[in-house]
């Protein structure tokens, strides 16, 4: 009964979701009033359908999960009954079919969100915005009917002799049983997904031609919500790595880590240029192309995971739906580029060219520059040289750069006008570019980086694949390629961080960065000597120049800091020498009076205080590995750790831990009892899966991180000895502190205004209630 629930919810979701894509549509269309808003009507009412049936849908896959409905195939590979109740909920997205059906739920979210209430502004559009969301509806809803159908019945392929429904299920992969996978996948859905809102919007500007800048203003605010639930999902995911894979770290540039990343720095790019589109007016078509490549890399991402194509521990089984993925995905794309060339913007075309010019440079200068070569039969997955790192970013950078100048000199220089007149008119910047030492100049060069950046990650998370299709083996790069590219992209994004919001916009004077940067300047020039007497000397190269990296980036983070405090200080000045209120009363009435402009600070403070605690955590940690038989001990950094005991705890049903008890003193002084341990988790098909979960100590200074690697007689504990890893990370909880700052910043930006608060006016026609 539940199955057929659900599959008939899915089904008619299909339904609705096809026929607002036609309503939607032939809405647009229609030059009688009064008919374009029966049809809208119509169309909003299909996505309104489209949610409540998906809602249906989860409901009956949740409801399916909690009572142990092994009968649906999916629920018994997913689920057991010892497992706690939260894993058995978190367990509805562990795979691929029900992680497919949570994104076609918030995509539902977010389609009927978008037309329960539009701005008025953007009134005209809404029916094309409806039939884009729609297209994207059936295309998911398509793949969770009739690929990845989370409710079918039955053994699955290759056990149709086993008895049905069994006893008991599977049980969830073990590293997912943890309370941040309960957060961090919903999260970065929510992220993802939402990413299709101002594609949606921006489609819709293309096929009306209405492109000023309305649908630009309605839709910040819901890429600014999807961006900010994606950094959270990838910081939550962070935090899962750290308290679960026992790496010793949070990051290591896995693919599918990557594939987050991508879509999240293409989005950064577009929040901040949309500002000169809303100021000046300019960065219109490059607007549209931001938008346009955001939505596929957010496809793109959902492809890599799903299809198998790369290998992680974070991805699905290989599966048979990449090429759906990838038809859609170039559907999605020819849509996008063809709209922008029919609507005159020239530049598309360039744009193609220049990425193909860019794929050239790198096939031909990466192979004779790095040594790729096809590798030896006897090493098929031969890493790449690290120093080979350095000229394929240099390749990338052709192709980044070049299309970069092409937008540039078209959008803002305008060389592309003859005799006055533009070559193409709708989507020409209304005004034009003064100087580059500007406001719009710092944000030029913000998108330039951010998308370089994007595109590095791409080519280096692509590579294997890349290389596998050209030479028939893959190369991997892993870790040492995106050391050498990353860090110096990061480093002047940290830079343009502090400096971007203290340029005034169109031409800044010497007397004027004098005044907003001497106090910044001369802070940060202060902390360098002192940071160095605190022993931050860690050196690194770029080219034959020794420098202390770590030290410029802590002090670029001490200066942006200050640019901050000096702005908000600035700012509570003069609103108390005006309003005579306290400090403290103008400093909270300066920004929930300036939302955007000091919530944006806040958020840029969480970027410093990231890049700080990144920095202090990869470049100056400790390792320490050492065999302990209770009663030794281990002595790193003031710290001494001594094994009590090693123990054996049991949930009945769910799974059996090896625990070692080990005492922490801090200068003789006992501080706690650290508890690393090995599970091994139950189940029918899971069993003995030992899980290694480390045991932390969260300090402001310091994480001290314990990884239980071996035990050498599980059988008999009390002269057994073990293998035990010893981490000392400095500054990791700022990494997480950031995070919630990150997520402050991003709220008060997104504040709504008490114009925004204002219902809309409605007027009748013919009987039909309209709004303006």
């Amino acid at each position: 009964m539940a199955a057929d629930l659900g599959r008939f919810s899915i089904l008619f979701a299909l339904l609705c979701a096809a026929y607002t894509l036609v309503a939607g549509i032939y809405a647009g269309r229609a030059k009688d009033r009064l008919r374009q808003e029966q049809w809208w009507q119509s169309a909003r009412r299909g996505l309104l359908a489209v949610f409540l049936l998906c809602a249906l849908a989860i409901g009956v896959l949740i409801h399916a999960f909690v009572t142990h409905n092994y009968n649906i195939t999916y629920v018994w590979s997913e689920s057991n009954r010892g497992m706690p109740v939260q894993y058995k909920v978190s367990a509805v997205w562990g795979g691929q079919d029900g992680s497919l059906l949570l994104w076609v739920f918030v995509l539902s979210c977010y389609g009927a969100l978008m037309v329960w209430r539009p701005q008025p502004t953007v009134r005209s559009i809404m029916p094309y915005t409806a039939a884009v969301m729609a297209i994207t509806q059936v295309f998911f809803l398509l793949l969770v009917n009739f690929t990845a159908n989370p409710f079918r019945v039955g053994p699955p392929h290759g056990l149709e002799g086993m008895k049905w429904p069994p006893p008991d299920g599977r049980g969830l992969n073990p590293l997912l049983q943890n309370y941040w996978m309960q957060l961090h996948p919903p999260a970065l859905y929510i992220g993802y997904v939402g990413l299709t809102v101002p594609f949606c919007y921006g489609m819709a500007a293309l096929m009306s031609g209405k492109l000023d800048s309305d649908w630009i203003i309605a839709v910040r605010r819901w890429t600014l919500f999807a961006w900010t639930f994606l950094g959270c999902g990838i910081l939550l995911g962070g935090i899962w790595a750290y308290e679960t894979l026992s790496f010793g770290g949070y990051w290591a540039w896995d693919p599918v880590e990557n594939a987050s990343l991508i879509p999240w720095l293409t989005g950064t790019a577009f929040l901040h240029s949309v500002m000169i589109q809303e100021k000046k007016g300019m960065l219109k078509g490059w607007n549209m192309v931001l938008v346009i490549i955001t939505f596929a890399l957010s496809i793109f991402g959902t492809f890599l995971t799903r299809s198998g194509i790369i290998q992680s521990v974070h991805a699905f089984a290989q599966s048979g739906i990449g090429p759906y993925f990838w038809t859609f995905l170039l559907l999605m794309i020819i849509l996008g580029f063809g709209f922008l060339f029919l609507r005159g913007w020239y530049v598309s075309a360039g744009l193609v060219t220049l990425f193909t010019f860019g794929l050239f440079i790198i096939h031909t200068f990466g192979r004779l520059k790095t040594g790729i070569h096809p590798p030896a039969p006897d090493t098929p997955n031969a890493p790449l040289p690290p120093e080979g790192a350095e000229y394929l970013l240099l390749a990338v950078s052709f192709a980044v750069a070049g299309a970069m100048a092409y937008v540039v000199s078209s959008e803002l220089i305008g060389i592309f006008k003859n005799d006055g007149k533009p070559r193409y008119n709708a989507l020409q910047g209304d005004n034009e570019f003064e100087s580059w030492l500007s406001r719009e100049a710092a944000f030029l060069v913000n998108n330039w980086l951010f998308v370089g950046a994007a595109f590095a990650v791409l080519f280096g998370t692509m590579l294997p694949n890349l290389t596998e299709a050209l030479w028939g083996a893959k190369i991997t790069v892993a870790g040492p390629y995106f050391n050498v590219v990353m860090p110096p992209i990061g480093l002047a994004l940290l830079f343009l961080t502090g400096v971007g919001p203290l340029i005034p916009w169109r031409r800044a004077s010497p007397k004027n960065l004098w005044r907003n940067f001497r106090l910044p300047a001369a802070v940060a020039g202060a902390s360098l000597p002192l940071l160095w007497l605190m022993g931050v000397r860690q050196d690194a190269y770029i080219g034959p120049i020794p420098i202390s990296f770590s030290l410029i980036v802590l002090a670029t983070c001490v200066f942006v800091t200050a640019t901050i405090v000096w702005e908000f200080y600035r700012g509570a000045k003069a609103r108390h020498a005006l309003t005579g209120e306290s400090y403290f009363a103008a400093l909270i009435n300066l920004t929930l009076r300036n939302r955007r402009r000091y919530g944006g600070y806040i958020v840029h403070f969480a970027v410093a205080l990231f890049f700080a605690g990144v920095t202090g955590s990869m470049m100056y940690k400790v390792e320490v590995r050492k065999d302990l038989h209770p009663g030794d001990t281990l002595r790193i950094a003031g710290y001494e750790l001594k094994l009590n005991k090693v123990a054996i705890e049991r949930v009945p049903g769910w799974k059996e831990s090896l625990v070692a008890h080990v005492d922490v003193a801090l200068k003789g002084r006992k501080l706690l009892t650290l508890k690393p341990r090995q599970d091994t988790f139950e189940g029918f098909g899971r069993d003995m899966q030992q899980t290694p979960i480390p045991a932390i100590l969260y300090t402001p200074q310091h994480d001290l991180y314990l990884v239980l690697r071996q035990v050498a007689n599980p059988n008999n504990l009390k002269s057994t000895s073990i293998h035990l890893q010893v981490y000392l990370f400095p500054m990791v909880l700022w990494v997480w502190v950031s995070g919630v700052i990150f997520l402050i910043g991003n709220f008060v930006c997104m504040l709504p205004g008490a114009k925004e608060l204002r219902a809309p006016e409605r007027v009748t026609v013919k009987g039909w209630v309209m709004e303006r």
